[in-house]
């Protein structure tokens, strides 16, 4: 685990296909009623056309700008009285968001489903206003089902608007619903910014996304980052509340799960992850990582093998690690004591210093994965040598997993697959991964021996059994 290094994946297959029936049509029906009922004014932002019986993942609802509280109230209410768990809250400025869980099913085997309300009262980035919410209200129009939609031109701007800010460009998968809104309703697109960046720049962005012409739209993000900064005094307490309700929300609980992986070489730990990803992503997670070894805070040591040898005039090559897969390509020698403290401290520190990293991710309800951890110093070969009480001590810094999970799988199975390590090694290090989780409450043993299939069914349900038991 000298010098591996961390990579850092967003992955999964995204939204829920329309050919799955979710049991969500009466709850949300019912929450659209009672919005009503309540006098509160309402549309769907996106994706409005399958509600309320489906959604492509979330619902996202633009409300009064008074009437936020009122509206999260009714959320909490509808969901109970139809047996559905908050699992999670966002509270931001302007913005809340909403994780339901639906209530235990009582067909053996089958998996909760999970809908997350995102409601706004007003369309912002980093606390400036970007469209003209109070016209999109006033202009909503309400489809065959009943439900208040924005004008297609309105959510055309905006999501342009929502995007360009941010990252310079149009998502791909955004382009077409752009295209189509511009096309159909220039007058709804002009409301919604019009008033905001002014009527040439208004222009200019409708003239691209009706051709669609994104070079020409994406070319106009600079102009218009310019015409959305503000230098004021309410520009600076906008800017500020922000800030803070942002901080506020990256110490409050979150719907976050860190699992550490821990098996000897060629046991299956990459196929297994991808495995859960695809089951647990937007399931209730927003994201996923895939880490490995460390937060990437800290350059690698051989870096500084390359720096060295450059100062004194002397070429240093790093070698590149063998094929996966390679024989015995893992039995190094044991390095020495002295070596290895030094490994674990400079690692350990990259660990420590990644807590801040790690909030963040866990802010943005992430699924983070490790592939070699901290741990990894306990059983590898490599660092055998290492003192266990200085192991331990350093063990103190570094961020706590809510899993440790151990695959465990045969030996002789094991090698046959991926022959990097001796079967007398990799015997060796399951034995010292098994006693180093007996006394840890976050330790977890799976029995991989029954295949990939039933393995990446049993970390999903200790993953959803961590999570729901932390959110109560």
């Amino acid at each position: 685990m000298t010098d591996s290094a961390s990579m850092t994946t967003e992955t999964g297959p995204g939204e829920n296909s329309p050919g799955v029936t979710l049991p969500m049509g009466p709850l949300v029906a019912d929450l659209f009623a009672a919005l009503d009922r309540d006098q509160v004014d309402w549309a769907v932002l996106r994706n409005a056309e399958g509600l309320p019986e489906y959604t492509r993942y979330d619902i996202d609802i633009l409300v009064g700008r008074s009437q936020m509280r009122t509206a999260a109230q009714i959320v909490r209410q509808v969901a109970a009285k139809h047996e559905w768990k908050v699992l999670g809250r966002i509270d931001k400025r302007h913005y809340q968001c909403l994780m339901l869980m639906s209530p235990p099913s009582k067909e053996p085997g089958q998996q909760p489903q999970f809908l997350p309300i995102d409601l706004f009262s007003d369309l912002e980035y980093r606390g400036d206003r970007f469209s003209d919410t109070t016209a999109g209200l006033a202009s909503r129009t309400k489809h065959v089902s009943g439900v208040w939609m924005v004008r297609p031109g309105f959510d055309a701007a905006t999501t342009a608007i929502k995007e360009l800010l941010p990252h310079g460009t149009l998502k791909h998968n955004s382009r077409q619903g752009v295209t189509d809104g511009a096309h159909h309703d220039p007058e709804g697109f002009r409301e919604a910014i019009d008033s905001i960046v002014g009527n040439k720049l208004c222009q200019k962005m409708l003239d691209a996304c009706r051709a669609a012409d994104w070079p020409q739209l994406d070319s106009l993000s600079s102009e218009i980052r310019r015409a959305y900064r503000r230098y004021s005094p309410s520009h600076l307490w906008r800017r500020v509340h922000f800030l803070w309700k942002n901080l506020r929300h990256h110490l409050s609980p979150s719907v976050s799960t860190m699992v550490v992986m821990m098996a000897p070489d060629g046991s299956g730990k990459t196929t297994v992850v991808d495995g859960v990803v695809e089951r647990l992503y937007k399931r209730p997670y927003k994201a996923t990582r895939y880490l490995r070894a460390n937060f990437d805070i800290l350059p690698e040591l051989k870096h500084f093998k390359v720096l060295a040898g450059r100062l004194v005039g002397k070429k240093v090559v790093i070698k590149e690690p063998p094929p996966p897969g390679t024989r015995h390509s893992g039995m190094q020698s044991p390095h020495s004591a002295l070596r290895s403290m030094f490994y674990v401290v400079y690692y350990s520190l990259d660990l420590f210093l990644g807590r801040l990293k790690l909030r963040r991710m866990r802010a943005q309800w992430n699924l983070i994965f490790f592939d070699r951890y901290y741990y990894d110093y306990f059983f590898q070969r490599g660092n055998q040598n290492c003192p266990r009480w200085f192991l331990r001590l350093f063990d103190l810094l570094v961020p706590k997993p809510d899993l440790a999970v151990f695959l465990d799988r045969d030996a002789q199975e094991i090698y046959a697959g991926k022959p990097e390590l001796t079967v007398e090694e990799i015997e060796r290090e399951q034995n010292v991964i098994r006693q180093f989780l007996e006394d840890k409450s976050f330790g977890t043993i799976i029995d991989a021996r029954q295949g990939v299939e039933s393995t990446i069914d049993e970390l999903s349900r200790q993953i959803m059994h961590d999570l729901l038991s932390r959110s109560r």
